[in-house]
C-alpha cells in the first residue's frame, strides 16, 4: 500500500501533554490524526515506557537538532505557549496494534534520541517508505 488510508490503518498519538496543546501540536507539525493526551502517564506506565533525561542508547535519524539546541527549542515553545507541554522526562514509543488489540511489533525509547525509524516502522505494516528529504 502506498498510504495510511489505503491500507485502512489508523495513526495515533498519545502525548503527555495537557488537551490544551494539541492546536500547537497539529500546527507545528502538519499531523493529521488520532491524538490522545494522558497528562497523568496512565497509558504511558501501563505500557513500562521509560521515564529519564537521558539521551539513549542509539540516535535517531529523525531527531534534527542537539541536545542544547532542543532544550533551548523546547524553552522556547513554552514561553511562546505558556507552558510546558508534558513531562519532558517521559518517553515514548512506536507500537503497531492489531484489531484484535494484541501488540504485533512494540520499540520502547531508550531515551530522548531513540525513537524507531518512521520508514522501518511503515515496513512493519506493508506502507511503502517515505522520502523525507523530498518531502
Amino acid at each position: 500500500a502506498s498510504s495510511l488510508k489505503d491500507a485502512d490503518i489508523n495513526l495515533v498519538v498519545i502525548g503527555c501533554a495537557p488537551f490544551k496543546f494539541i492546536d500547537n501540536f497539529r500546527e507545528l507539525t502538519k499531523y493529521p490524526y488520532d491524538i490522545y493526551c494522558d497528562p497523568e502517564r496512565k497509558v504511558h506506565q501501563s505500557l513500562g515506557l521509560q521515564y529519564t533525561l537521558t539521551a539513549g542508547s542509539t540516535g535517531s535519524e529523525h531527531v534534527k537538532t542537539s541536545a542544547v539546541r532542543g532544550a533551548l527549542g523546547s524553552t522556547w515553545r513554552a514561553i511562546k505557549s505558556g507552558g510546558l507541554q508534558g513531562d519532558y522526562k517521559q518517553q515514548g514509543g512506536s507500537f503497531v496494534v492489531a484489531m484484535d488489540g494484541s501488540i504485533e511489533f512494540c520499540h520502547k525509547d531508550d531515551g530522548s534520541l531513540d525513537h524507531f525509524p518512521i520508514n522501518d516502522l511503515l515496513a512493519k505494516v506493508g506502507i511503502a517508505p517515505v522520502d523525507f528529504k523530498a518531502a
